[in-house]
């Protein structure tokens, strides 16, 4: 069994390794005007996320993912657009959210089923650790890397990110559940097809 947990705390570090990788690609893509870094950083991160992580459910991580992606997006425009978030590579439009920042809300996804087990189940938590700890990132990203800037002020980009946070993340394992549900359901369905057809 040890060897079992440590193979396990390995690939999660990998993971987020990975990850962090990815994050600091786009930023730098982002500071430099690179459009093509988030895509192809994305592609590399997905290759590992499936080498290293559970790929047994890969359609129901990949329908999350998906889902994951178009919430994160819409809540970043909506910041973006009421003026408390501006990004650096605005594109495709400087009205919404960049489209390297949705691709790093679908890389966390990607990332919550093998990286943040200890947040399965536990909605609370999750929301509470995503309000304290998520907008360091941002601040990090807007500090060092000058790929981000708070128009109306800090205070009201902080309060706002930890709202948005603080709603994200217990939504986001919400769909996770919802889509392995609807996994599980399709398999019982073909499983129960196949024994009809025998």
């Amino acid at each position: 069994m040890a060897a079992a947990s440590g193979g396990c705390d390995v690939r999660i570090l990998l993971l987020w390794v990975a990850y962090q990788a990815f994050w600091l690609t786009c930023i730098l893509g982002a500071q430099h005007g690179w459009q093509a870094a988030a895509p192809l950083a994305f592609v590399l991160f997905v290759g590992v996320r499936f080498t290293v992580g559970t790929h047994a459910g890969w359609r129901s991580d990949a329908i999350h993912a998906v889902q994951v992606g178009i919430v994160g997006f819409a809540m970043e425009s909506l910041l973006v657009t009421t003026g408390i978030l501006r990004y650096a590579l605005p594109w495709p439009s400087a009205t919404l959210a960049p489209a390297w920042i949705g691709l790093i809300w679908v890389a966390f996804a990607l990332s919550l089923r093998d990286g943040l087990t200890i947040l399965h189940g536990r909605p609370r938590l999750a929301g509470a650790l995503g309000a304290l700890l998520a907008p360091l990132s941002y601040m990090t990203a807007a500090l060092q890397f000058g790929v981000l800037s708070f128009p109306q002020g800090m205070l009201p980009a902080w309060l706002a990110l930890a709202a948005t946070w603080l709603l994200a993340m217990p939504l986001m394992l919400y769909l996770m559940r919802l889509s392995d549900t609807g996994s599980a359901a399709r398999h019982l369905h073909l499983r129960g097809a196949h024994g009809h057809g025998h």
